[in-house]
Order: C-alpha cells, then structure tokens, then sequence
C-alpha cells in the first residue's frame, strides 16, 4: 500500500518538475495524496517496508507540502515539510529540498545531542560515526548567524575523538582535532562559547601528543589552553576546570622537556584552581591530586633538601585526597598509588621507617583494585613497590621481603612489552636484587637469573640513552661476582667488556663511567697491568666530573643498582697509581710520575670539595663564584641520573622514541656545554690546569724545598713515591699490607680510647705499650724504608740544619703519625736512632697542590708584610700556610701552643723539637706526644 501511495506522489512531481507546473501541487488532490501518504508513514513500524522506500516517501510527501507552502504560505505546509523530513535529514538521505535545510537543521539539534550522549556512553564507533556526520550536516545546513551554530561547532571533532578512543584509528583523531581546529577559527574571540571548543581542541591535542610524542601538538594544546583558562569568567566553574587542564599540560611538556619553568606554573596554576572550586566539588578533590602530584613530580625534578617542602605538601595533599575519595571511586587506585609513591620518596630522603611502611601499605592495596589491563601504570606501581620492599630489606634485613621485591620486579617486567624501554629499568632492578640476595644466600641459581635479567635490561634499553650504561655496568658487577665464585675467564673477559661500554658512553653519568672504568682496572689488574692501568687512569681523570656524594642520602638509595663508592676510602686513585707502577711500560722514573699524578689528581678532586680547603673548585669559587657556580650546575646535571633522579617510578605512560631521542640530544648538548665551560675555566688566569693531573714539571717544582714524600695503599701492593729535586722514584714497601694496615688503624684508635678513658692503670700502661708497639711496626714497614731511600740514616750532625720531610700518606695511613714512627726505645745516643723524630722534621700535606697553594699564601703574607699574629691550632688537618694540629684530642695543647710561641723557631721545627722534648719527659705516654703534628708550608 505505501508503495502505490509512493508512485502517486512521485507522479505528481514528476508533472511538476517536468512541465514546471506548480498547479499540480496546489490540486485537492496533491493534498489527499500527501496526507494519506504521511498518514501510512505514522504506521511505518507496522508495515514492515524497508528503511530507504520509507526515507523516499517521507522526501517525496515532504517536497509536496515544500511545493505548495511557495504559493501557499499561510496554510501550514511548511511545518508539514519540516516535520516529515527532519527523519531525512536525521538519516543523510537525497532529494531534501536545499531551502529547508536550514529549518531541518535547526530542527536537529536536540536529537542530535541525544544521540552523541549515547554514542558516547556506549563507545560505539558506528554510533560515533553517524553522530560526527550528522553534525557536519546540522552545520553544513546552519547559516553563520544562526544562535545555534556557534555553541555546536565542536559536535563533529567531539564524535571523533570518542570514537578514536574506541577505534585507535589514527585517522579519527585527525580528523576530530581538523574539526576542533575549524569551531575555534569559527568562534569569534570573546564568544561565551569559545572557551568551551578551546577545551575540547586540547583534549584532543593532548591525546595525540601522547600517541607521537609530537612536541607541536603539546604546544598547541598549552597555546588552546592558556587561551580558554585566560578568557573563562572569574567566580564559574569553568575557570578553574580550565586552569587544571592548562596545568596538566604544562606538567606533561616539564616531563618531556625538564623544563622547570613550566612545573612552577602548574603548580600555580593547579593551586589557583583549588582555591577556585567549591569546598564539596568533586572537581576540587581532582585538582587537589593533580597538584599533589606536581609537587611530588618537582621534588623529583629538582631533588635536594631544598625540595622537601613540596614532598611534604605532597604527602599532605595526597593523605587528604585519599581521605575523601570513596572505596569505589574510578581514581581510588591511582591516588592509592601516588600517595604510596610521595611517602617511598621522602623515606628515601628522611629515612623515616614509618614513611617507608605506610607506602609499602598503600601500594600493595593500590595494585589490589588495579586492573590488569595491559596499560603501563601497573607495572609503574609493581616497580615501585618492589623498591620500597628493597628499602624495607635494607633496614630490617628480612630475606621475605627481598622475595617479594624480586617478585614485583619480575612482574612489572612481565606485564610491560618487548619493546618498551620501561622494561630495562624493571629488569635491572631484578637483576640487582637478586644479585644482592645472591650475596646473602650464595644461591648460585639467583646470580646467574640475575645476569639473565641484565643482560636484557642491556638489550632492551636503546643505545645512546644514559642507563643503558648503568645497565651495562651493573651487568658488569654481576658478571664479576660470578667469576669470583667460579674463576671462570669468559665472566671475567664479559665483564670488563661490559664495563669497558658503559665506561666510554659518552651519555652516561660520569659516576657510572668511573666506576666502570676503575671495576674494569681492577679485574684486569692480575692479568694486564698496564690496561688496568689505562683504565684506573680514566677513572681517575673523570673523577673531576663526578657530582659530591651527598653522604647521608646517598647511603640511604642505594638500594636502586648503586655503584660502588668513588670516594678516597675506595681507594681509586690508589689503585690507580699501584697500577701505574706495575705497568712495565716507560723507565722506572715514568712510571713513579705517572703514579704521582693519578694519585694527586684523585686526592685533590675529592680534597676541592671539603668546603674548607682551597684551590681546585673552592679556589675558582673565591675568584670567579659565577662561573664555579655554573660549573658545579652543570656537574651535578651531568652526574645526575637519567630519568626524575631518584630510581622510583612514576606511573605514567612509558617514555616514547621521541623522549628517547631528546634524552640523547640533551645529554650531548650538556656535555657540550660542560666541555665549553671547562675549557672557559682553563683559559682564566691561574687555572689553566683545573679539573687537570697536574704535569711532572709542576710536581718537581715544589720538591725544591725538600723531598716531599705520598704513600700508595693499595690491595695490589704499597709503596711510597718520592718527589726530590732530582725526580721521581718509587719505593716498593711489602712489608706494609692494606688488610694489615686497616686492622691496625683499628686497633691503634682503640689504645688511644682506652689510654684516656680507662679507670685502670694497667689497662693504660697496656694500651701505650700498644701505641709503642704500633709506631715500631710504621717504621719497620712504612718510616724506615723511606728515610732509607732519601740517606737519613740517622740523627744530623750536631749544630747542623735539620732536613725536612713533606708526608702525603693518603686517608688510611694518614690516620696513624708517621711523624713519631719509630723504635723510642732505642738509646738517645744511638749513631742511628731508628725514630723520624730523631732524623727528619716533618710536615704533612694532603696534596703537593695544597702544599703549593699553602707556600703561595705564606709568600704573599711576607710580601703584603702581614705580621704572623698567633699559630693557627687545629685538630681538623685543615691546610694553613702555616699550623699545627692534632690527629686526637690531646689535653695539653694549650701548653704546647705556649712553648712554640716561646720557641721562636720555624713553627715546623719549634713543633719538632717541642714533641721531642715532650717525647723525652714522658716516653711511655706516646698518646700525649705523638698526636702533634704540622702541616703546611
């Protein structure tokens, strides 16, 4: 029946059309014919014709009312038409007459909305689709004036980027941000609706930022946002919305740039936002996250006790968002997981086990609520939780929790893809800890998992990246560990190759490179000397570059795979120069200059960073504090590790190949700029050498003076390396030991504790005989040899000058006096008294460059003709051109103090002969006497 109602209509608008006669519409028939027509289509459902023959019949009765409503316009066809074809214009189908379109359109609207609302809630991408087409007809059909048309300008780009979500195609998203684009261009500025499509364009422009990492999409977002949070009225709730969008913006680009300029403006932003929304609005709590979530993501930017205040707003900000959010709530895990990360790193940077517990607690109930859906925050949280286990093993050394670190390593590993650069750092921590378990338990199976798991942290982490290297290193250390169990040379040779990469990567922190260097040195020290010491030698060459450690904190963190100490106890510069010995290339003479050099540059790299000492960093501080500023900046920038810094994980989208490749591009442009500002440095008046070892010409120069005399102390061999006006040699000393050595220091400070502090008198007398019996042995090993190889064989002739002996004995053999080594036993008349005090006057120094920077201020003191008012009386070895000092606490330093002033000597030969004097008076006491000692010039 609809079908014959159908032809009829179409026949009269054939005859319309054809003979461009109007008439026929005007007929009482055309009227009857439309009007049964439209009455069939009201029963449509019932009659079961196909969707396009009803689509045509309700265009063919709605061109026939258009038709008539030209010449009859006040009898209601129009309105008719409009009705009957707005399911045409609903559905995209021909034949609608152009000059409704507009009215149809208009028409629209509200189903249009329905039907994106419900397309949306359901993620259905057909319903998307026809949602974004109908938009573009509604406002194809819309004239520019139309009051609608300018609120609706973002329907298509809205349809598309939810589809996108559904889809993941990337056409979708491009198509949703061209349309975005266009309602912005659309919307005059100052439009109430503007603020609203600028929304949307950083939506979706941020979504695809994350999808190619593109740095124009994340500036365009930033540009769309600012725009929208600037012109959004203050006291609506758009303002603040729109203030919180910004800011996430401005965060992502700090994290993808470092740029710290843009985490302060979130900050403020994000703060300014909270402060705007009403004390019980959802979107309130939102914000308040997002902003303890800044404030976290700049502690671990910038690092430092400076940043613990945002680390404890942080904590504070995210205890109160946890608080108020519901145990259902979408964002529950999330703020779970946030707040367990704040608390892992203020622990590491308070070492409060609370802080440590407590996140230990929220990350594990966080993963409970997580889904498992493939996204990378759960592996993010897995590696995270796994480090607090870590820490929590570190205090408590509870072997279930080192278990369960290697479990949430491996899982995180698990659920991250191949490709993911993330995944190294997963595996790298389960390298390391398994590695330490291995230390623990000897369980061979653990080592050897361990190496596995590093190798492929190696293999998974793009070259050119700065922790490739760590990885590399860390393998190295494992590998190690396995050759010192087996012997086995194929782990010995992997390693050192391992270590050899990580130590010429030229993106890797300098720390990490050192230290591979100088593990390296020291495997193959057995086996090939003189690489082993090419490679001490670049270790100690980087050392300048190196950051300060950072003592307290940094013994806190090194759960992360830490590197073994670079400090002087490391001994590194005394391997260096141990090995430079060994080395059989050159003449004796050039291997003892180049020993002294390692061991001097070593020494005077961690001797610039007291804070007290000049020359080296402190030194250029004084003269040009600007540029020793920015040297320092860019050291610790340099040294610092790849990533936030801090070894923890934050759960957020893993780094994409464009981050990858500015993390390279940024670490050569700092290096760069470090190597610039180096060679700045050296090209200022008197620092020509900084950050340099210093040359044989420079170590000779100071010998004029007298033999100055440094000790190398070292698990290879010891020796002691004399710096006369006639060279450099080198005296072997196999009677003194490193192990030996260290037990002995021990043991020596323990007399010294007991001679002062014990209630017994014969615990006193033992305990100086125990000093007697140690100074004995220093000149036996150490003392004699020395004095030996310079021709002290004994007392001076009398009323003859009395030589002078410089002593740089390093930090071990620098805690015992070597200056009052010797058999005191000995009768006073003896031809060769076997004591120092009885053959040389001694001075120590920490460098030859201290001792140089020490003549230089006494000889510019005597040339301005300041007077030498008091002597400088430390127990610290602080560097004066001129003190005395105490290697313990001594009682009656006062009274020694007045005798060197009554003296009128040289202080170095007043101090001299007021110890022997002392020496004399209480000869079992070595506790009263040996402790004085002079440094300097």
């Amino acid at each position: 029946m609809l079908e014959e109602h159908l032809a009829a209509v179409r026949l009269r608008l054939r005859r319309i059309d054809e003979a461009g006669d109007i008439g026929a519409a005007l007929e009482p028939e055309a009227l009857a014919e439309a009007r049964w027509l439209e009455q069939l289509l009201g029963e449509e459902r019932e009659l079961g014709a196909e969707v396009a023959t009803v689509l045509a019949a309700r265009v063919a009765v709605g061109r026939l009312y258009w038709l008539r409503s030209r010449s009859l316009p006040a009898e209601g066809d129009r309105e008719r038409a409009v009705r009957v074809l707005g399911p045409c214009f609903l559905a995209g189908a021909d034949g609608v007459p152009a000059p409704l379109l507009p009215d149809l359109a208009g028409a629209a609207v509200p189903e249009a909305e329905r039907e994106l609302r419900e397309a949306l809630d359901a993620g259905d991408p057909e319903a998307l689709r026809r949602a974004a087409d109908l938009w573009r007809r509604i406002l194809a059909a819309l004239p520019a004036d139309h009051p609608c048309r300018v609120r609706h300008l973002s329907g298509p780009g809205i349809a598309l980027l939810g589809r996108y979500h559904r889809t993941a195609e990337p056409s979708d998203l491009d198509a949703a941000i061209d349309a975005l684009r266009e309602a912005v261009a659309e919307t005059p500025v100052g439009h109430p609706e503007r603020g609203a499509h600028l929304g949307s364009l950083r939506n979706a422009l941020m979504v695809r930022f994350g999808r190619l990492a593109d740095i124009a999409d994340l500036e365009g977002a930033i540009a769309a946002g600012s725009e929208a949070a600037e012109t959004a009225p203050d006291g609506l709730p758009e303002r603040p919305v729109a203030l919180c969008h910004v800011a996430v913006a401005l965060q992502t680009r700090a994290q993808h740039t470092g740029e710290a300029a843009d985490l302060d403006r979130a900050i403020e932003l994000l703060q300014c936002a909270v402060d705007g929304f009403p004390a019980h609005d959802p979107s309130r709590l939102s914000a308040l996250a997002n902003l303890g979530n800044a404030l976290r993501a700049r502690y671990q930017q910038t690092g430092g006790d400076a940043g613990l205040g945002d680390l404890d707003t942080a904590v504070t900000t995210g205890k109160e968002v946890l608080a108020a959010t519901p145990v259902h709530h979408p964002q529950r895990a999330a703020r779970l997981s946030n707040l367990g990360l704040a608390l892992l790193l203020r622990f590491d940077a308070t070492a409060n086990a609370a802080d440590l517990y407590t996140s230990i607690d929220l990350l594990r109930s966080a993963l409970a609520i997580m889904p498992d859906d493939g996204r990378p925050t759960r592996p993010a949280v897995l590696d995270n939780l796994g480090l607090a286990l870590w820490s929590r093993y570190l205090r408590t050394r509870d072997a279930a929790d080192l278990a369960a670190a290697a479990r949430e390593f491996r899982a995180a590993a698990r659920a991250t893809a191949e490709d993911d650069p993330t995944r190294a750092r997963y595996l790298s921590h389960l390298g390391n800890v398994l590695r330490l378990r291995f230390t623990t338990t000897g369980d061979r199976a653990d080592l050897d998992t361990a190496i596995d798991a590093l190798r492929s942290a190696v293999a998974a982490s793009p070259a050119g990246l700065p922790d490739t290297a760590a990885y590399g290193a860390q393998l190295g250390d494992a590998l190690r560990h396995r050759f010192g169990r087996t012997g086995d040379p194929a782990d010995r040779d992997t390693a050192v190759a391992a270590y050899t990469k990580a130590a010429d990567a030229g993106a890797a922190a300098p720390t990490v490179r050192a230290t591979a260097a100088s593990a390296a040195g020291r495997l193959l020290a057995a086996t090939a000397p003189g690489r082993a010491a090419d490679l001490l030698e670049t270790a100690v060459r980087t050392l300048p570059d190196t950051a300060p450690r950072q003592p307290d904190r940094d013994d806190r963190q090194r759960a992360p795979g830490a590197f073994d100490d670079l400090s002087e106890d490391a001994g590194l510069s005394d391997d260096a120069a141990s090995l430079a010995l060994a080395d059989l290339r050159g003449t004796p003479g050039e291997r003892a200059a180049r020993a002294l050099r390692l061991l001097e540059a070593g020494r005077t790299t961690l001797l610039s960073r007291a804070p007290d000492v000049h020359g080296g960093l402190a030194g250029l501080r004084a003269a040009h504090p600007e540029t020793a500023a920015r040297f320092a900046a860019l050291r610790d920038r340099l040294d610092r590790p790849a990533g936030d810094g801090t070894g923890r994980g934050t759960p957020t989208a893993a780094p994409l190949a464009a981050d990858r490749q500015r993390l390279v591009r940024e670490r050569r442009e700092l290096a760069a700029e470090f190597a610039a500002t180096l060679a700045e440095i050296r090209a200022l008046d008197g620092f020509a050498a900084f950050g340099l070892p210093p040359t044989t010409r420079e170590l000779l120069a100071e010998a004029a003076h007298g033999p100055i005399v440094a000790f190398s102390v070292s698990e290879h061999h010891c020796d002691a390396l004399l710096l006369t006006k006639n060279g450099i040699a080198s005296v072997a000393l196999p009677r003194l030991r490193q192990d030996t050595l260290t037990h002995t220091v021990a043991s020596f400070h323990q007399a010294l504790h007991t001679a002062a502090a014990s209630p017994h008198r014969r615990r006193q007398r033992a305990a100086q005989a125990a000093l007697h019996t140690t100074l004995e042995w220093l000149w036996d090993v150490a003392a004699e040899p020395v004095l030996r190889a310079l021709g002290h064989h004994g007392p001076p002739a009398a009323g003859g000058d009395w030589p002078r002996v410089w002593w740089a004995p390093g930090s071990l053999l620098g805690r015992l006096p070597l200056h009052a080594a010797g058999h005191h036993g000995d009768p006073e008349d003896a031809p060769e008294r076997r004591t120092v005090l009885d053959r040389v006057v001694s001075s120590y120094t920490p460098t030859v460059g201290a001792l140089r920077h020490a003549r230089q201020q006494r000889d510019g003191q005597q040339q301005d003709g300041q007077p030498r008012d008091g002597l400088p009386l430390s127990s610290s070895g602080t560097v004066f051109p001129d003190s005395i000092g105490t290697l313990w606490p001594v009682d009656d330093r006062l009274s020694v103090a007045d005798a060197l002033r009554a003296d009128g000597r040289p202080t170095a030969l007043a101090l001299h002969h007021t110890v022997r004097a002392l020496r004399d008076r209480l000869p079992h006491a070595p506790s009263r006497w040996a402790a004085f000692r002079h440094t300097g010039a």
